[in-house]
């Protein structure tokens, strides 16, 4: 799959996942109307699916060109995922210490950080076909 694509489908995934979680967070912490809702799961969609393909290009892909030409998908995700996600998980923290702790930035805050490192896996996953190349070779 051509770089590109990969962007725009792991966006779109991390988007309804966002959404999903945020619109599943305002039903439980607030007490919203069902209109309500499907509003804000909506708007969300469109505003998170542009901001993961910011996101996408400024975080995951200096990583797979880096060192796309030396290893596999795979072998990038080893050996950055971890240290990405401890900075990411630290920053999202911080960020929530500094807020005091209010309900809407551990809400946010913490969705980041799930989709975040969800978007990864998506991004590196693997297809079958590259994984029968890979037991080829």
């Amino acid at each position: 799959m051509n770089v590109p694509k990969k962007i725009i489908v792991t966006a779109a995934k991390t988007a309804i996942l966002s959404s999903g979680l945020l619109t599943l967070a305002l039903t439980i912490s607030q007490n919203m109307h069902n209109d309500e809702l499907v509003l804000v799961l909506f708007i969300s969609l469109f505003i998170t699916f542009f901001i993961s393909i910011g996101m996408i290009t400024i975080t995951i892909l200096p990583f797979y060109y880096i060192e796309y030409e030396r290893s596999n998908t795979s072998m990038i995700f080893k050996k950055f995922f971890p240290y990405y996600a401890i900075v990411f998980f630290s920053c999202c923290l911080f960020i929530i210490i500094a807020q005091n702790f209010e309900e809407f930035s551990v809400i946010i805050f913490s969705i980041t950080y799930i989709t975040a490192v969800q978007s990864w896996v998506w991004f590196f996953k693997p297809k079958k076909h590259e994984l029968n190349n890979e037991k080829t070779i």
